[in-house]
């Protein structure tokens, strides 16, 4: 069961990353934070690569890091837009869209299409949504939807997703022509180079910033690379379905964390339709 134990271990880490985030949110600027996610995971993503043996890939491979990593790019400054302007636990839920958008690209891009389950699954994440929008809406029917989008924060959560989701196109791409560890540090490092110049161009402060606050900003880059450290190893050993089932689970972990040591309200409704969104992930996972 170290395969499980690793996909345990890949939610905390990846729940462990929004709630840091959020907290140092209050003192350093979105895009500085957005740039250690990536610039911070490259250090320990890069020393796990020393011990493991380098395949051989051919030139496709740097078109699908340059693809992934100007996407996640867009991923990690809208997902850190998005905690900045709300609540971790209204936000976060809104990233359990990303097998929607799958279920969209997959097909297209794969020939993947989805099973009786799989469009239970999907209902299922909507009706997640839905609860979270139910405290906010008015009495109609569409309500809880409208409330919900209403708020910066989710609006801008469902972009992020939707990047991630493409993310992972050129993802699965790309390990397939590589490694897991491989194709993570490429990944993560040509974001962090591409983060420069948006820098340079929109906050020239983050340089300063980014070293001035690095003690603070080091358990994001260590929380990121650590999840994909422990998802790659994952993988190597148990079924994917699972293993990204498991992953997935970091949604809860991120609203409980947010109710208890952020103060956030509503726990209750968003916990509930949270853990809906989750049972819906389940049924796509295992579609």
């Amino acid at each position: 069961m170290t395969w499980f134990l690793l996909s345990v271990l890949t939610a905390v880490f990846a729940s462990a990353r929004d709630f840091q985030s959020k907290r140092f949110l209050l003192r350093v600027d979105p895009l500085t934070v957005s740039w250690a996610l990536s610039l911070y995971s490259v250090p320990v993503l890069g020393a796990a690569l020393a011990y493991t043996d380098i395949p051989a890939f051919d030139s496709s491979f740097f078109l699908l890091v340059a693809g992934a990593g100007s996407v996640l790019t867009v991923g990690w400054i809208l997902y850190i837009r998005a905690l900045s302007v709300s609540d971790m636990s209204l936000s976060i839920p809104m990233i359990s869209f990303s097998p929607l958008f799958l279920l969209v690209l997959a097909p297209m891009l794969f020939g993947e299409f989805p099973s009786p389950i799989g469009v239970i699954g999907v209902l299922l994440v909507v009706a997640g949504s839905y609860v979270l929008g139910v405290t906010r809406a008015s009495s109609s029917l569409f309500g809880p939807f409208r409330a919900l989008l209403r708020e910066p924060g989710p609006r801008i959560m469902l972009a992020a997703a939707l990047a991630f989701s493409i993310a992972a196109v050129f993802e699965k791409a790309g390990i397939s022509r590589s490694s897991p560890i491989l194709f993570a540090f490429s990944e993560n490092a040509f974001a962090a180079l591409l983060m420069i110049p948006i820098l340079y161009l929109k906050h020239r402060s983050g340089f300063v910033e980014t070293y001035a606050n690095r003690k603070a900003l080091l358990p994001i880059g260590l929380c990121v690379a650590m999840m994909f450290l422990c998802q790659a190893n994952a993988l190597k050993i148990g079924p994917v379905a699972y293993v990204v089932a498991i992953k997935r689970f970091s949604v809860l972990f991120s609203v409980l964390a947010g109710g208890i040591f952020l103060g956030e309200q509503q726990l209750v409704a968003r916990l509930a339709g949270s853990a809906v969104m989750v049972c819906g992930i389940l049924c796509i996972a295992w579609a």
